[in-house]
């Protein structure tokens, strides 16, 4: 507590030099000094209140770097539940004044809307001129990409702290401020006021006279070091490794000089960028409400709105951030962090390859599922090569899936190993393969939250393999014969098409010939498989009364007494407000067989020990007969839905 009423303390009074201190402190910019000018001029304003969250925390003077016996020093504040962005704030004060703790308030409110926020001190003119504090910077950048829970991390400052920022954003792949060893690269910039160009007409009537304070800095005017001006204008390196900017402007020109060519140069490289001017204003618009609440908001909603895009082409020529495979440019998304979402648009075409997505929130968007196909022919059989444990069904995979908030639209992902030649040979045929799933779509350990919208999952067994968290498909297809949407992950299946497809070798009338579910919920999960307001269809050849609903699998799992089928895995699929044509059987649910304690396959296991459950089914594959289904604990859809979109939400 007591660090708190310090901090409210130094929320509007300049820091004092440490006692013995001898560095030159310039202490002539300070928020109560502006306050005093402002607060008769500007009708409405007001100071925003420092408010706490319960459980949040600063922490003051984190050492960041020692040069000699000189120490700089951060403020980090943390959230109470952090989002992995964290921003780097740059205070202002003409390059020679200022401190950290006017910024106090912004980092307090960012940080209660999940930000990890740093404050660095650093070198200002009196005491070292340019390019000393941008090396500080950049070194204090190093430091909090190192933070613990840091996944991205943006730069931000107000006023000569803008100017700072901007620079010190797009030099990071430049060596010109490197100091310590590491990545100072952000995935977003926001530019409080700050000079773009210093080289501007604007800028050069109001900074090039003689001891101003960009000139002390710059160490002369623009006739004594023209290189210098060139060189610490940001507009000058913009380049296709910009991140997004967001520039927030007072509404006086001359503080945001250069903001014109920024915004040409990032539209020729695709930059996503935002500009906004205040009216009737001071420069200073960052430390006082209105004006303070509303540029809050608007960094907020710019780094979560933030996106950085990929193309994949077979005709990319000389375009940034364009791949002539899938993969390619997933693997590239992995490695930028510009933005929260990473977007990979997929012209239309045939891609043959194998994709894996583990960076969370990327969206694979193509043109539509008729013209963007994903495809490739792994087989369980010889698939193992491909997956970290060296199994075959996951291995088989054409798409892979490992991360959380990630989205396919407008696809086709299809494996296209031959099932049906392999399904016509005979049994005892040295050529067949015996274990022939081949998965589309794998929804793999580390997944949740996939949305696939739009799009056609195309295989014959194991179509669609659910062994993550959720997944909600939408306006889509699903097709497949055997077990085709499996898995102990939550799926949810709504307003789609569920389409069976034949087999080489038609089963004897009244036989299965497959079956549409195979879930392998745990029992401490409530909620498996479930498929609403969706149609079952079939393709020309499927028989009538030849296909399940589904069947319970009991996955073959090592326990510290043997190997056998798991008995908590008892599968829960429900089907809600279905048409159904009439090639489901009458019984609609199954057995499937499972591995004994003896290591054979003689475990049976039942639908009536399951967990199905149907209701509102309709058309000519609805009626059934009763087959001693007992389990109670199907819902509707209201409670799956407020179940499965918790921590989730959807418009």
């Amino acid at each position: 507590m007591k660090k708190l009423l310090v901090l409210a303390g130094l929320l509007f009074a300049a820091v004092p030099a440490l006692a013995g201190e001898t560095r030159p402190v310039d202490d002539s910019y300070t928020v109560s000094q502006r306050w005093d000018g402002y607060k008769d001029k500007y009708p409405g304003i007001s100071r925003p209140a420092a408010e706490f969250q319960a459980g949040q925390k600063v922490l003051f003077d984190q050492l960041y770097k020692k040069d000699g016996s000189r120490e700089l020093h951060v403020d980090v504040f943390l959230p109470v539940k952090a989002n992995g962005q964290g921003i780097l704030l740059v205070h202002g004060g003409g390059w020679r004044s200022g401190d950290k703790s006017h910024f106090y308030v912004m980092a307090s409110r960012l940080a209660q809307r999940g930000y990890t926020v740093f404050l660095p001190e650093f070198r200002l003119s009196p005491e070292a001129r340019y390019p000393a504090g941008l090396q500080d910077v950049n070194d204090a950048i190093v430091w909090a990409k190192a933070y613990p829970g840091i996944d991205r991390l943006a730069i931000g400052g107000a006023s000569s702290g803008g100017q700072m920022a901007s620079l010190l954003a797009y030099t990071a792949e430049q060596d010109l401020f490197k100091g310590q060893a590491g990545d100072t690269s952000v995935n977003a910039l926001i530019d409080l006021d700050g000079v773009l160009d210093f080289t501007t007409p604007l800028a050069l009537q109001n900074e090039n006279k003689p001891n101003s304070v960009a000139s002390q800095w710059l160490g002369g005017s623009f006739e004594q070091a023209p290189d210098i001006w060139r060189q610490a204008s940001a507009a000058s390196h913009v380049s296709a490794s910009s991140p997004p900017t967001l520039i927030i402007s007072s509404g006086l020109p001359r503080f945001t000089a250069g903001h014109e060519d920024v915004a040409a140069k990032l539209d020729g490289f695709g930059i996503r960028h935002d500009y906004f001017a205040f009216s009737n204003a001071p420069h200073d618009v960052w430390l006082f409400d209105p004006w303070f609440s509303q540029i809050v908001d608007q960094m907020d909603a710019f780094l979560q709105a933030g996106e950085v895009r990929y193309e994949v082409s077979g005709s990319c020529g000389a375009r940034p951030k364009c791949f002539a495979s899938i993969q390619a440019a997933v693997d590239a998304a992995a490695q930028d962090r510009g933005g929260p979402w990473a977007v990979v648009d997929i012209a239309a075409g045939d891609y043959y390859e194998k994709v894996t997505v583990s960076r969370s929130q990327v969206r694979l968007r193509g043109q539509g599922a008729g013209t963007t196909r994903l495809h490739f022919d792994a087989v369980a059989q010889t698939a193992g090569k491909y997956h970290r444990n060296n199994w075959g069904t996951p291995g088989s995979a054409t798409l892979t899936i490992d991360g959380d908030q990630v989205e396919v639209e407008g696809l086709t992902v299809e494996n296209t190993f031959d099932y049906l030649a392999n399904d016509a040979r005979p049994e005892g045929d040295p050529s067949k393969i015996g274990n022939s799933q081949g998965v589309a779509l794998l929804l793999d350990i580390h997944s949740d939250r996939v949305t696939v919208t739009k799009s056609a999952l195309v295989g014959y067994q194991d179509t669609l393999f659910a062994n993550g968290g959720r997944v909600w498909i939408r306006d889509s297809s699903v097709s497949g014969n055997i077990d085709f949407i499996f898995g102990n992950g939550r799926v949810l299946i709504e307003d789609s098409e569920i389409i069976t497809r034949r087999r080489a070798v038609v089963p004897p009338a009244g036989e299965y010939q497959s079956f549409l579910t195979a879930p392998s919920t745990q029992l401490s999960q409530a909620m498996g498989i479930v498929i609403y307001r969706s149609r079952l269809t079939r393709e020309p050849g499927v028989p009538d009364a030849s296909i399940a609903l589904g069947r319970p699998w009991h996955p073959t799992t090592t326990f510290a007494d043997g190997r056998y089928a798991d008995p908590n895995a008892v599968g829960q699929a429900s089907f809600l407000d279905c048409w159904m044509d009439a090639h489901i059987h009458p019984d609609h649910w199954t057995v499937m067989n499972g591995t004994a304690r003896d290591g054979t396959k003689t475990a049976v296991f039942k639908p009536q020990d399951s967990r199905f459950f149907e209701m509102g089914s309709h058309g000519p594959g609805a009626r059934h007969n009763d087959i001693g289904i007992v389990w109670q604990g199907g819902v509707g859809i209201d409670t799956v839905r407020e179940a499965f979109f918790e921590g989730w939400p959807q418009p």
